[in-house]
């Protein structure tokens, strides 16, 4: 039997050869990128989120308006009286503080106050009596430290905020005292002092106010609250006891500094 073998042309043979050429080519450098392929994932990107907590400082500065407070005296006299005593119109009260931001506007902070106030005058109940000017002494400072809350409310360039707070205050009542043109009431002429003395009480106050960003890291606030030292205990100098408050109005601005 007689073996027929196709002829192939050149052209067909070179057409042949490029084909061939063409597709193993590619599947080589595809061979080597997956050999050289790190088979390990790279790790997924981090976003950095805002940071929900920060430190803070503040420094505040104001005035203060208090009510009037009352004291008793001679409770054992067949006519004891009691002392009414009002303040000075505007007073000073000033209060550092640190606090930290715990994100979604609540803040808190640890504050220390301090406030005088000057007396204006004293009115003996009994005798429906008012000692003014020069005729009425005394002046009384409070201590208090705080723990306060606040809840900011984000509006962009302003931030209203409210507040409150609870902790201790020292109340001293220095030299609260008339001067008497004449013996009146069993009391001698001249200067006396109804009491002079200090003591501890429970301290809140409630506020609102707003701040707005100076720097990424400095804040103006300015704000009012309204404070009270509660039930201080008080001894008279003829030995009577008594308990004093005193609730005071005050507005005061200041700076909040973040770290």
């Amino acid at each position: 039997m007689k073996t027929t073998f196709a002829k192939t042309s050149p052209i067909k043979s070179i057409f042949a050869a490029l084909a061939m050429s063409g597709v193993s080519i590619p599947l080589a450098f595809a061979a080597d990128a997956v050999i050289e392929q790190d088979p390990t994932p790279p790790p997924p990107a981090v976003v950095e989120d805002a940071a929900l907590y920060g430190y803070y400082v503040a420094a505040r500065l104001g005035f203060a308006l208090p009510d009037d407070t009352s004291f008793g005296l001679d409770t054992a006299a067949d006519v004891p009286t009691g002392v009414s005593t009002a303040y000075e119109d505007w007073n000073l009260s000033g209060a550092v503080a640190a606090g930290m931001e715990f994100g979604n506007g609540f803040r808190g902070e640890l504050e220390l106050g301090y406030s005088s106030f000057d007396v204006e005058s004293h009115r003996l109940t009994a005798l429906d009596t008012r000692f003014g000017g020069s005729d009425a002494f005394g002046d009384a400072t409070a201590i208090t430290g705080l723990v306060n809350g606040y809840y900011d409310f984000d509006l962009g360039t302003f931030k209203p905020y409210v507040g409150a707070g609870i902790g201790m205050a020292q109340l001293d009542f220095d030299n609260y005292g008339i001067n008497l043109a004449a013996p009146t009431a069993g009391l001698p002429a001249g200067p006396v002092t109804a009491i002079d003395d200090s003591g501890y009480g429970f301290a809140w106050q409630v506020g609102l106010g707003t701040s707005v960003a100076v720097t990424e890291t400095i804040d103006f606030e300015i704000g009012y609250r309204y404070s009270g030292i509660e039930n201080v205990e008080l001894t008279a100098v003829d030995g009577t006891d008594t308990d004093v408050s005193l609730d005071s109005h005050s507005v005061m601005s200041g700076l909040r500094f973040k770290f």
